[in-house]
């Protein structure tokens, strides 16, 4: 049996909304990883204006929309906090969407805890992340989903929050049959952090990459060099293609592969 399966950052709940619906429809995975989610007020309704429903864009309302939009009668959502910005505050987190039933799920969360932040550079680093845990019924076989979003730094070089990223997401992935993590983990792929995680699982892509950043959305060249974006399998997924595409439909380069199981 084959599953395709994406990971992508969507760019802040989908800033290029229409050209990302398509490029999601035109593809068709059967499971999708997604980070920069939005929920629209999410968990605290109190921070809804009176006058103002649903929320000014469809892009912080990121579940809703894909929900319509797409093809993917199974979602799970994992929110990591209230993102306070300008058009208002609203829950972001990741997202596995899937054509497969997710039978259970489990967040864990890696760096800070769930709350709210406002939208300040000085204030990145310290937004929450987690590892969302999808066990999906695939025709019967059990494919354990991880999905993340990492530490975000100037640089992608180690830092002792990254390294005990690295050693928690190894952790929960040791030892696991038929599995696939993926995610934005804003760190260099060859750091101590990223060696943790290698002890149980394959890059599937290493070094073939030079950058998974759309440069045509990005003003500094340093991100032309920066490979942020992965995706790692267990020994017993067989991967029979893999892809790096160059499509305009967010700030990063969505990541594809096919796999048998």
């Amino acid at each position: 049996m084959q599953i395709h399966f994406l990971t992508i950052n969507i760019w802040c709940g989908g800033i290029l909304l229409r050209p990302l619906l398509r490029y999601l429809k035109e593809t068709d995975a059967d499971i999708i990883n997604m980070q920069e989610v939005f929920n629209g007020y999410g968990q605290n309704p109190a921070a809804q204006p009176k006058d103002q429903t649903p929320p000014p864009e469809k892009r912080f309302r990121t579940l809703e929309i894909f929900t319509k939009e797409l093809n993917y009668p199974y979602m799970h959502f994992a929110p990591e906090c209230m993102r306070k910005l300008k058009e208002g505050t609203f829950e972001h987190g990741i997202a596995t969407f899937s054509k497969y039933p997710i039978v259970s799920s489990k967040v864990t969360f890696t760096h800070g805890a769930y709350g709210e932040i406002e939208e300040k550079r000085e204030l990145f680093s310290q937004m929450p992340r987690n590892l969302q845990h999808n066990v999906i019924d695939a025709n019967g076989t059990k494919l354990n989903i991880f999905n993340t979003h990492g530490i975000w730094g100037e640089d992608g070089r180690d830092t002792p929050e990254r390294i005990t990223l690295g050693k928690t997401i190894a952790k929960h992935v040791a030892r696991i049959e038929h599995t696939v993590l993926s995610g934005d983990f804003n760190m260099d792929p060859n750091i101590e952090a990223t060696s943790y995680i290698e002890k149980h699982l394959e890059s599937v892509f290493k070094n073939e990459l030079t950058s998974t950043f759309n440069m045509k959305r990005k003003d500094s060249p340093g991100y032309a060099t920066a490979v942020a974006d992965m995706i790692f399998t267990s020994p017993d997924i067989h991967v029979t293609n893999k892809a790096c595409d160059l499509v305009d439909v967010s700030d990063h380069l969505p990541l594809r592969i096919t796999f048998e199981i």
